[in-house]
């Protein structure tokens, strides 16, 4: 494949990565929550009271992220944290009243999100983009370990 070619793929990707992120914080704004926030609410929602290093591992994010978007979802009353009662240096991350009310909508709207995004690809169409992300997903993870080479 020639340069040209490949440039404008990249592109195309950037745009489309951008267009996902504008979407999302479309779908979640009204609901009082940024684009990122909606994920770890999903994390909760599956097992309440994690630890700040639980969720890392499970969203696959640094720990000052998940740092950051804790302190966001507390200052908007969604989360609250408490120090673990066996071992007081473990942090755990709990769902509020109010993020449990939210809980059905956030669903739906990802449901939504997803629906629209997808429109139209046929299952085949999924598992082969599902197949070229994870390989592009692989050469950058590759591209981060050998960045100083």
């Amino acid at each position: 494949m020639d340069n040209e070619k490949r440039e404008l793929i990249f592109h195309k990707y950037m745009r489309t990565s951008k267009m996902l992120s504008h979407r999302t914080y479309e779908y979640m704004r009204p609901i009082g929550l940024s684009r990122g926030q909606a994920p770890l609410l999903m994390a909760l929602w599956k097992e309440d009271e994690q630890s700040r290093s639980q969720l890392c591992g499970s969203m696959e994010r640094k720990p000052a992220t998940i740092s950051k978007m804790v302190r966001r979802l507390e200052n908007n009353g969604f989360v609250t944290s408490r120090i673990d009662h066996q071992d007081s240096r473990i942090s755990r991350v709990c769902l509020t009243q109010k993020a449990k009310e939210i809980e059905d909508i956030v669903k739906e709207k990802h449901t939504q999100l997803h629906t629209n995004i997808f429109k139209g690809l046929t299952s085949e169409e999924m598992t082969i983009f599902e197949n070229l992300l994870d390989r592009i997903q692989e050469n950058m993870m590759t591209m981060e370990n050998n960045q100083g080479e």
